[in-house]
């Protein structure tokens, strides 16, 4: 399974409750307890690329089953969106800050392509509606959270 060593020292995360969900801070102890925001990037990134990569291995899966005449076309089409928006987000998280955001829109194109032409998929019923559905979820997920990682990038962008 995929699995990325984000922290260290795992005596330095805190947990912060609000309501219903519990969320892991990064505590940064040279500067009195303050939430390190790097770390929450970097912990946010490892969701973001495991929900892609879970959603690209159920669409491996699917691909077997697709039927011929469609296969080697838009399969390979959405397979290619697949690897590419997988690829692109891992870069993201990896890149540096001036970068970073033009990185992210580009993810976020290649996701609602990919989504879209998942949709045309399941329009011309070579993908059913089961399956459709379980590709789509963690495709939704993994949307919303480049939605807040751009939102978050923009707000930290200089004004020019």
């Amino acid at each position: 399974p995929l699995a990325l060593r984000l922290h260290r020292r795992r005596d330095r995360l805190v947990e912060v409750g609000d309501g219903d969900a519990v969320h892991l801070h990064a505590v940064d102890e040279e500067e009195g307890g303050g939430v390190h925001a790097a770390r929450l990037a970097r912990r946010r990134l490892a969701q973001g690329l495991h929900k892609a990569a879970d959603a690209y291995k159920l669409w491996h899966e699917v691909l077997q089953h697709f039927p011929r005449l469609t296969r080697y076309t838009l399969g390979a089409k959405i397979d290619t969106l697949f690897i590419e928006t997988v690829e692109l987000i891992l870069q993201a998280g990896y890149s540096h800050r001036e970068q970073k955001l033009a990185i992210v829109l580009h993810a976020c194109t290649k996701l609602d392509a990919l989504k879209f032409f998942l949709q045309i998929s399941w329009e011309l019923k070579a993908l059913d509606t089961k399956r459709y559905s379980r590709i789509a979820e963690p495709l939704t997920e993994v949307g919303k959270m480049l939605g807040g990682w751009k939102k978050q990038l923009q707000n930290e962008a200089p004004l020019p």
